[in-house]
């Protein structure tokens, strides 16, 4: 059996639904999850900081922006 996670990071991860006690590869696919997690909430983070600057840039007179 199978259970989704979903996240707001917008990823489905498939994982065995497991009732005895994590072995040591459910460990490793425990801290992997929260690994591709962190990284996808990270890449998220950094495209929304971005686009804001962008939105700061297009707002400035063409005299301020150092190309």
């Amino acid at each position: 059996m199978f259970a989704s996670d979903h996240r707001s990071s917008g990823f489905n991860v498939w994982r065995p639904i497991s009732t005895t006690a994590p072995s040591l590869s459910k460990c490793y696919e425990t801290k992997a999850t929260k690994k591709f997690d962190h990284n996808a909430k990270e890449k998220l983070r950094r495209t929304k900081l971005n686009d804001a600057y962008s939105s700061l840039k297009s707002l400035l007179p063409d005299a301020y922006i150092s190309k």
